[in-house]
């Protein structure tokens, strides 16, 4: 889950996220990427895009 709070910089939640509190969700993570998120740095860049309507495909 990904929460955008009154600051503007998106926040990034894994499996253990809390409930989101009245924040926009604008993305989500699909399970295929969450285990390489949680590689992620903190303030390191995230380029996400729309998923392929064919699972395993990127578009």
């Amino acid at each position: 889950m990904t929460l955008v709070p009154p600051s503007g910089g998106p926040v990034l939640f894994l499996a253990d996220h809390p409930v989101p509190g009245g924040y926009p969700v604008i993305p989500y993570v699909v399970d295929d990427d969450v285990d390489r998120c949680a590689q992620l740095q903190p303030r390191q860049t995230l380029l996400l895009h729309e998923p392929a309507t064919n699972p395993g495909q990127m578009t």
